[in-house]
């Protein structure tokens, strides 16, 4: 029969030379095809950290992933794949099929007694479900981590969920749990941690929530200088991406388009194609301020396949917001209400008010531009209803004034025709 030893650089079992009499013994046989299979593809993952983008050899070391979560014998290795593997498929824009992956690493990591895995799982997860949108899901698991990093005392892991955490209580408009999540998170982080620079971008996204633009930059740069020290051209690319928004507010232009394209050529280069479509639509909202919608829909066109693919949510309804703006722009009508029709119909499934009545404030423009006054007064109203909502959030004034104005015209137009 084989044995099992462990493998002194990754505790992984490894096969030793030994015989297995394949006529009266199938499951050893079976289970030693199994551990030979799942060897091999953890070598995959070792020595190929784009196979990702190599369909074939992808499926082929998830296939034997499957069955290694399932048998005990292979816990070890099996874990180690999931380990390597999370980031990239993550990366790559392999969201829902990376999930069922996760779920079953976390149950056999409960079943092993492996709170570590299990609470690496869940982080994962809560980051997977984010990014699809579904906040509530997120929430669910991210607070489940950190329970378990919390049981086995790993302060730095405790202090990077409790960033996701401050960082979707920004997304779902909640700025003063963002502030109090992030400020435990540096708590616990000492002063030469990297995880410091998510800490400041979550500040620097607060900070441009509340219109503060120049903290934001400040924040943006603060991260940013980590991200570059530690040489991670991944979170450097996405600092960029992140500093750009804050430069184009600041009516810094030329400095936005240079971090945008400088972080679309990162994101190319380390295969994020999520993250680089994110980048190019940003990169498109300068073109539209600076008046050139035909620019601004080349960025667009190459983002949204990209976010239909990977089912992301969030980033779809900003991209039809801004294809709509585009077509207003351009005098495209009936494109401008497809678009924006589609952008309300996602807001308020996500149901981010400020969103959704930017979206509904945006048609609205579509409807007086052709001068049908009813039909915008209408929507625009419907705005202002939604918007009295979130009368405490940092947006409403200037969004407000915005939209009141853009009604007043519509109820004008009304009365006088």
């Amino acid at each position: 029969m084989d044995t099992l030893t462990r493998d002194a650089n990754n505790d992984a079992p490894v096969l030793t030379e030994g015989v297995v009499d394949s006529a009266t013994d199938f499951p050893a046989l079976f289970q030693r095809y199994l551990l030979n299979g799942a060897a091999q593809a953890l070598e995959q993952v070792h020595t190929q950290p784009d196979l990702v983008q190599q369909p074939d050899v992808r499926e082929n070391v998830l296939h034997m992933l499957t069955f290694a979560l399932e048998a005990p014998a292979a816990y070890a290795m099996a874990r180690e794949m999931v380990r390597r593997l999370t980031p990239v498929m993550e990366q790559a824009g392999l969201w829902e099929r990376w999930i069922f992956y996760l779920q079953r690493a976390s149950k056999q990591g409960q079943i092993q007694q492996d709170p570590l895995t299990e609470a690496y799982c869940c982080f994962w997860l809560g980051q997977l479900y984010q990014n699809r949108g579904d906040f509530a899901a997120a929430h669910s698991q991210w607070r489940t981590a950190l329970q378990h990093f919390a049981t086995v005392g790993d302060r730095a892991n405790q202090a990077k969920t409790l960033n996701r955490l401050a960082y979707l209580a920004r997304l779902e408009r909640c700025f003063a749990d963002g502030d109090r999540l992030v400020s435990e998170a540096l708590e616990l982080l000492t002063p030469d941690d990297p995880e410091r620079a998510f800490s400041y971008f979550v500040q620097g996204v607060l900070a441009f929530d509340r219109q503060q633009w120049s903290i934001a930059i400040t924040h943006f740069q603060a991260s940013l200088v980590i991200s570059e020290q530690q040489g991670d051209q991944v979170t450097v690319a996405r600092r960029l991406r992140n500093l750009g928004p804050a430069l184009r507010a600041a009516g810094r232009y030329d400095e936005a388009i240079a971090c945008y394209q400088r972080a679309i050529a990162l994101f190319a280069e380390v295969y994020d194609p999520v993250q680089q479509a994110v980048t190019e639509m940003n990169l498109g909202v300068v073109y539209l301020l600076l008046e050139q919608p035909h620019q601004s829909l080349a960025s667009f066109q190459r983002s949204e396949p990209i976010f239909r693919n990977a089912q992301d949510r969030w980033h779809l309804a900003t991209l039809y917001t801004n294809q709509g703006i585009a077509c207003r722009m351009l005098g495209h009508w009936a494109q401008a209400q497809a678009q924006l029709e589609a952008s309300v119909d996602l807001w308020r499934q996500l149901d981010n008010i400020e969103e959704w009545v930017n979206a509904l404030d945006e048609l609205g423009l579509v409807y007086l531009a052709q001068q049908a006054w009813a039909k915008a007064a209408f929507i625009l109203q419907s705005a202002l209803t939604l918007l009295a909502r979130i009368e405490q959030d940092p947006a409403y004034p200037s969004l407000h004034r915005t939209v009141a104005a853009h009604h007043a015209e519509a109820i004008g137009a009304v009365v006088t025709s």
